[in-house]
């Protein structure tokens, strides 16, 4: 069976579409109900480069809202450690936007040199398009890490659940692939004090 590029590139949509789908439900059933979904497929985010890599600015404000916070002194620590991280994210973006630029070339060629596409070169563009990624990804994560040690010093232990959920939410719309490892520190620390 030849398939056209353009035939092919449709596909691939279709199935990444499928499995976003997929995920959301999934994610829906677990901590939203119907209304969380409709409310999250409403305004679909575009796909980026940048989204690849898991680049992800936060609104302090829209956090103190879904947090919870009354406090005044926390709401001023909880801006000053999004402001620092979004300062970060920004710096990781500007150093790294020669990559950025590298891999929306390599995506482009890919879409213009394959004639015939097959699964093996989406999976072989995919791999590329992951190892040039990968040292950027570990720096946001690395910053996310940092923001989440800042956080769980002020929050209460409620609020720093919402506060990991609604982190959760937001990185998955920008990278669906991302697995969360908050649920072990929660479980760990709610066992701690039921000792």
């Amino acid at each position: 069976m030849n398939l056209t590029k353009q035939q092919y590139f449709t596909i691939c949509f279709l199935i990444f579409n499928t499995i976003l789908f997929a995920q959301q439900r999934r994610y829906n059933q677990n901590y939203g109900g119907q209304q969380n979904y409709q409310r999250n497929t409403s305004a679909p985010k575009k796909f980026t480069v940048e989204n690849m890599a898991g680049i992800l600015m936060y609104d302090y404000d829209e956090v103190i809202k879904k947090v919870k916070i009354k406090d005044e002194s926390k709401k001023i620590v909880v801006e000053k450690a999004i402001t620092k991280y979004n300062n970060k994210i920004n710096e990781i973006k500007t150093f790294n936007s020669d990559v950025f630029s590298k891999v929306k070339r390599f995506i482009e060629q890919k879409t213009e040199s394959s004639k015939t596409p097959n699964v093996n070169d989406f999976k072989e563009a995919r791999l590329k398009i992951l190892e040039l990624l990968k040292p950027i990804v570990d720096k946001v994560d690395k910053q996310q890490k940092i923001l989440n040690q800042s956080l769980e010093k002020v929050f209460s232990e409620k609020q720093n659940s919402k506060w990991l959920r609604y982190e959760s939410m937001k990185i998955k719309e920008v990278r669906p692939s991302y697995k969360a490892n908050n649920s072990n520190k929660s479980h760990k620390r709610k066992g701690k004090k039921a000792l």
